[in-house]
């Protein structure tokens, strides 16, 4: 198991946040910007920056906007000034914060998509200049993000059930996540066709699937977390049945993440207040991937007790949000 030589530090935060994601042109890129999604009982966002001058932590509020129709259900970073966010209430924005005049502005907002329920997860596709959510009562949603018009179109999922996440694998797959513990890929471009090419499921296990996370460099490695708090690892190119499963979260997974520099570690947080990372880089063995490897464990915040509600990596730091604080590691 490596080593955890990372310093932990906190600030207590007069902000109940949902989703906390590093404003970066990449996770392999520098940054020391960062995005905070209101939680429930607030309609707000706000970008904040880290003084890398100071010994003690403490972020700087730079700009908010509490103009939001709902609380933020989801946040995505697309440069080091744009970003997107999803809403409780069934919108799209896209805001831009100018670094120059510390302004934070909105470029274009989809309100309330076809009377949609909440927007569960979305993804962006900016090659195709795509935009792909899934809402609480089942269906796909694509948005072309330089239109005006609302939505591009809808794939229905006929299944009678939440849709949680979703992934953009390829430039015309997707793979999404729903609440009876399935992940089902699809193409994209058959708009008309209503069924999945591929489903993927844990044997015996029906528990919600609550995020997914898919290998920076291996866009067919898909990892999932479940309301269970099991970990599951995929290749969806050789099997509908996980080749990793693990159970170490006692509570529910809420957000899993590859490590940005390398395809051997995963962290995931959890209502238990964990951020695990699950490694697999054991010195002198040549293996190329999860398959037959020891997976070794190291909570990152071992002494924390409140539900982490969202983390983000960005090169070798780690930024997550409980209730109540904003907690940053460092030397991944």
């Amino acid at each position: 198991m490596f080593e955890n030589k990372n310093k932990l530090e906190k600030i207590y935060l007069n902000y109940n946040a949902s989703k906390v994601r590093w404003l970066s042109d990449s996770s392999i890129t520098p940054s020391d910007f960062f995005c905070l999604g209101s939680a429930e009982n607030l309609k707000s966002v706000s970008v904040w920056k880290l003084d890398p001058t100071q010994d003690e932590f403490e972020p700087i509020l730079l700009s908010d906007t509490e103009n939001l129709d709902g609380f933020v259900t989801e946040l995505r970073t697309k440069s080091f000034e744009e970003f997107f966010l999803s809403t409780s209430s069934g919108s799209v924005y896209h805001f831009k914060y100018s670094h120059a005049d510390q302004r934070l502005v909105e470029l274009n907002k989809w309100s309330k998509l076809d009377n949609l329920s909440s927007i569960n997860g979305f993804d962006c596709n900016n090659d195709r200049d795509e935009l792909c959510f899934v809402t609480e009562n089942g269906t796909i949603n694509f948005i072309r993000l330089k239109s005006q018009t609302n939505c591009l179109s809808t794939l229905d999922y006929n299944e009678l059930c939440s849709l949680n996440s979703v992934l953009y694998l390829k430039h015309f797959e997707i793979a999404v996540s729903d609440s009876l513990g399935r992940v089902k890929i699809w193409d994209s471009r058959s708009r008309e066709n209503k069924k999945s090419c591929l489903s993927l499921f844990m044997e015996g296990e029906s528990s919600s699937i609550t995020c997914m996370a898919n290998d920076p460099n291996k866009q067919h490695i898909i990892a999932c977390g479940n309301l269970n708090g099991i970990i599951a690892i995929y290749d969806v190119r050789s099997s509908k049945k996980p080749f990793v499963l693990s159970q170490n979260h006692s509570e529910p997974v809420m957000e899993v993440i590859f490590h940005p520099f390398s395809s051997d570690s995963l962290f995931s947080s959890s209502f238990d207040g964990a951020l695990w990372s699950w490694n697999t880089s054991n010195r002198g063995e040549l293996k190329s991937g999860w398959e037959d490897r020891t997976v070794n464990l190291k909570n990152y915040l071992d002494s924390n007790r409140y539900t982490l509600n969202s983390f983000d990596l960005n090169n070798d730091k780690i930024l997550a949000i409980s209730k109540f604080a904003l907690k940053m590691c460092s030397n991944l």
